[in-house]
C-alpha cells in the first residue's frame, strides 16, 4: 500500500514538475521494494528487519539476538520467565511463557536490541502456553500445554474467547500435550507430544502418540495429519511445526526434523540434527525471509549439570544433499551458525528470523 501511495505521488509530482518532491517520494517507494524483495530492509507489517535470529532460553529466562551473518551475540532481547515460542505479527514480537501467557513486546533492531513487553493473552485456564497462532480472521490460538486445550483469544485485545479444542487422555481426543502451532489458508496445524495433563504435569501413563494434527477453522473438525511416526531419536515428541511452499517440516525434540509434503501427508524428507556427539535435544525452527531457502533451528546439549548449552544449526533445503540427510557434521548442507560454546544459550526452545 505504501509504495502504491508513493508510486501515485510521483506521479503527481511529475505533473508538478516538484523533483525535489519526486526524488524522496521515487527513493522511499524504491527503499521499500528493495525490502520487501530482498528482505533487507523492512518485515510485514512496516517494522524494519534486522537480519538477526531471536532465540528464546527455557533456561536462562531470557531471549537473546544473533546476527544471521555471522552468527555474532548482538545482545538481551528480553527476560521472561521460561519463554518458548516467538512470532512476529503485524509489527510486533509476542513470546510465549512460563507465567502462563503472551507477552507483546516491541521489535528488536541491530541498533536497539533490547525491548519491552507487557502481558497481551491470559486466563481462560490458560497454564504453561507453548505454541500459538494468529488467523486470518481476528483469533489467537494458544496451546495451553498443562490442560491440554488449544484456547482462543481475540487477537487484537487479547481477550479469552472460548476453548477451541481440548483433549481427554485418549487418542481419539487428539490434543495430548498440544506443542506448537501454525496456521496457513484457514487450517491450524499442531503438534502434540501424546502426554496427558494430570494435576498440573503431564503425564505419559496414557501410551499416547505424538502427532501432527490439522483443524478446519471454518468447521473447527480436527483429525490426523501424520501419526506411527518412526523415531528418528530414541523417542519421538514433535514440537516445532511450520509450512513452507507445498510442504510441512516438524521438528522432534527427540532430534531430527522431518519433511511432508503438505497435500498428501508423506514423508518427503527426513534432517539429521546430531550438531554433537553429547545426548542432545532439538527446539523449534525458523526460515529465512526473502527469497533465501535456508532453515534455522535451535538444539542443546541434554544436560543439565552443564547448564543445557545451546546451538544454532542450518540447513540449505535447495540443496540435494540435504533430503534425507544421514550426517549432520559431514553434510554440506548443514552448518553450524551459533555452536554449544557460546555462553548466551540455555535450553534453547523457540526461535524467529527477522
Amino acid at each position: 500500500v505504501f509504495f502504491f501511495l508513493a508510486s501515485r505521488k510521483c506521479e503527481r509530482a511529475k505533473k508538478d514538475k516538484d523533483m525535489a518532491r519526486f526524488a524522496f517520494v521515487f527513493f522511499a517507494g524504491a527503499l521499500f521494494c528493495a525490502g520487501r524483495v530482498s528482505g533487507f530492509g523492512f518485515y510485514e507489517g512496516g517494522a524494519a528487519e534486522a537480519e538477526m535470529i531471536l532465540v528464546a532460553n527455557t533456561r536462562g529466562g531470557n531471549v537473546v539476538a544473533y546476527g544471521l551473518s555471522d552468527g555474532a551475540y548482538l545482545g538481551q532481547v528480553l527476560e521472561a520467565e521460561d519463554p518458548d515460542h516467538l512470532l512476529v505479527h503485524e509489527g510486533s514480537l509476542y513470546v510465549s511463557t512460563g507465567q502462563h501467557a503472551v507477552l507483546k513486546c516491541g521489535m528488536p533492531t541491530v541498533e536497539a536490541v533490547a525491548v519491552s513487553c507487557s502481558v497481551f493473552a491470559e486466563g481462560g485456564g490458560l497454564s504453561r502456553p507453548y505454541g500459538f497462532a494468529f488467523d486470518d480472521a481476528g483469533s489467537l490460538f494458544v496451546s495451553s500445554f498443562l490442560t491440554d486445550d488449544i484456547l482462543r483469544y481475540d487477537a487484537t485485545t487479547g481477550a479469552f474467547l472460548d476453548v477451541f479444542a481440548s483433549g481427554n487422555a485418549t487418542e481419539e481426543g487428539l490434543v495430548n500435550g498440544p506443542n506448537h502451532l501454525f496456521y496457513e489458508d484457514g487450517v491450524l496445524y499442531a503438534t502434540t507430544q501424546g502426554s496427558v495433563a494430570v494435576n498440573g504435569s503431564a503425564s505419559f501413563a496414557f501410551g499416547l502418540q505424538s502427532k501432527i494434527l490439522v483443524f478446519d477453522l471454518a468447521t473447527g473438525d480436527g483429525a490426523v495429519f501424520a501419526e506411527d511416526i518412526a523415531a528418528i531419536g530414541p523417542y519421538v515428541s514433535l514440537l516445532g511445526v511450520q509450512c513452507k511452499g507445498d510442504d510441512l517440516f516438524v521438528s522432534d525434540f527427540a532430534g531430527g526434523l522431518r519433511r511432508y509434503d503438505k497435500a498428501t501427508a508423506t514423508l518427503t524428507a527426513t534432517y539429521d540434527t546430531t550438531f554433537t556427539d553429547a545426548n542432545h535435544a532439538i527446539g523449534s525452527f525458523d526460515f529465512a525471509k526473502g527469497t533465501e531457502n535456508t532453515l534455522y533451528a535451535v538444539g542443546f546439549v541434554d544436560d543439565e549439570s552443564i547448564a543445557w548449552p545451546g546451538a544454532v544449526l542450518t540447513y540449505d533445503l535447495t540443496s540435494t544433499a540435504a533430503s534425507g540427510v544421514t550426517d549432520f557434521n559431514n553434510d554440506p548442507a548443514t552448518s553450524l551458525l551459533v555452536d554449544e560454546t557460546s555462553p548466551y544459550l540455555a535450553r534453547p526452545i523457540g526461535c524467529v528470523v527477522l
